[in-house]
């Protein structure tokens, strides 16, 4: 499935996230979902069928790059260590190269990790930190990030 160009990316989010902190992304997701379409979420619950593929691991890290709005980035210290992670940062990654792409990054931390150098995330870098905070407010924190750039329904 491709966006229409004319129509803007496909995705208003994407959220990349380790799998051991899938419940609370999972939450966040269906948050985000209140207000925008699912379909315009990249979350792979969201997108099973889809997803049911050969080579996903070509396909999928794309889609961030090249189809998403905003990338938001759940970070925790063994975030540079998870397969699918690694696959989807090497092409977030190639936007922080990119000026005014960078600008689609949102970090998010949830345990303080601070800097990640195999990552290329430095201290001078800002993130929100999670810590004990509901997934209703990091996903109102996404909204207000993606402000007039997310397609409503």
């Amino acid at each position: 499935m491709n966006a229409d160009p004319a129509k803007g990316k496909r995705f208003n989010v994407a959220l990349s996230f380790p799998g051991e902190h899938r419940e609370f992304v999972s939450k966040v997701a269906e948050c985000l979902a209140r207000t925008l379409a699912p379909e315009t979420i990249l979350y792979d619950k969201f997108h099973e069928a889809e997803f049911a593929r050969i080579n996903l691991n070509v396909y999928l890290p794309n889609l961030y790059r090249t189809e998403s709005e905003l990338i938001a980035v759940f970070l925790c210290k063994d975030y540079s260590q998870k397969e699918w992670c690694r696959l989807e940062w090497r092409h977030i990654c190639n936007l922080i190269c990119k000026i005014k792409e960078e600008e689609r990054i949102m970090l998010l931390n949830f345990d303080h990790v601070g800097e990640i150098p195999e990552l290329g995330i430095l201290s001078g870098d800002g993130w929100i930190d999670i810590g004990t905070r509901a997934p209703e407010e990091i996903a109102a924190l996404i909204l207000k990030r993606l402000g007039g750039k997310a397609k409503i329904p």
